[in-house]
């Protein structure tokens, strides 16, 4: 019997490591272009201590990936798209929260999966993540939140908020 020239080990190390090279090259590669909009006069970011300062009343998610399924059946996940109006009174408070978001709402489904039912009902979606939302953050921080299986397309003017809490 013929003994492989490196051992299995070995060859899943090397992949790891090449992975991980891939990964810097790659996370390399995509800053640099973040960097020339930043030379090129695109407003960076505020603090967002400074958020009172940014005009705007939303932030709006990332699509968030959620598990939807029936009861016996495997998951399948689907988008949903989330906006946050941020409470006049209480905007830094929201605007921290809003990182927590995303994986507060996967964690919570991910015992419990959107039914499809729900999921197609989009008064029944809006109060489950609505629900979700409000359990998470432990009080009222938007003072309305949009839910949506569609892209909610929004204009230059109203980004302000939303690139400055994510």
């Amino acid at each position: 019997m013929r003994r492989p020239l490196i051992a299995p080990t070995v060859w899943l190390t090397g992949l790891k490591a090449l992975s991980v090279l891939i990964l810097i090259a790659l996370t390399g590669t995509l800053a640099l272009p973040q960097a020339a909009h930043a030379e090129q006069g695109k407003k960076a970011a505020k603090p967002k201590n400074q958020i009172d300062d940014v005009p705007g009343n939303f932030v709006q998610l990332d699509v968030v990936w959620v598990p939807v399924a029936d009861p016996g059946e495997r998951p399948i996940y689907q988008g949903i798209f989330v906006r946050l109006y941020l409470s006049d009174t209480e905007r830094y408070d929201g605007c921290v929260k809003i990182s927590y978001i995303p994986e507060m709402l996967i964690i919570a489904l991910s015992d419990s999966p959107i039914r499809k039912r729900d999921y197609s009902d989009p008064k029944k979606l809006q109060s489950l993540i609505e629900s979700i939302i409000m359990k998470g953050t432990g009080r009222r921080l938007y003072r309305q939140i949009e839910v949506s299986t569609q892209d909610m397309p929004y204009t230059k003017e109203e980004e302000g908020p939303t690139n400055t809490c994510k």
